[in-house]
């Protein structure tokens, strides 16, 4: 799996869209880490002011996110995605479709 992190990595930092696919949510927590931080060294998103999620995971501006429950009346799906683009001082991620 290092080669791949490796080569996902790399590649951040020259395409815009990216899709790693995995098989279980623990699989996927390796290189999301790789690739928040390279997404971080390159700027593109902020790790200094964060919103936690349950699970301990940092939400900065410019992390994007995806909705896990449809709220219809909202206009959400389960899957849309996001990009958050605030932290409030709760600190809650205010985001963006």
């Amino acid at each position: 799996m290092t080669g791949s992190l490796v080569a996902i990595a790399a590649a951040v930092s020259r395409a815009a869209d990216l899709a790693v696919v995995v098989d279980t949510r623990e699989q996927a927590g390796e290189p999301s880490a790789a690739i928040r931080d390279r997404l971080i060294a390159a700027g593109r998103v902020d790790d200094t002011r964060v919103a936690p999620t349950r699970a301990g995971q940092r939400i900065g501006v410019g992390d994007q996110i995806a909705t896990r429950r449809n709220a219809r009346h909202l206009g959400v799906a389960n899957r849309d995605t996001w990009t958050v683009t605030a932290i409030d001082t709760a600190p809650t991620a205010l985001a963006v479709g």
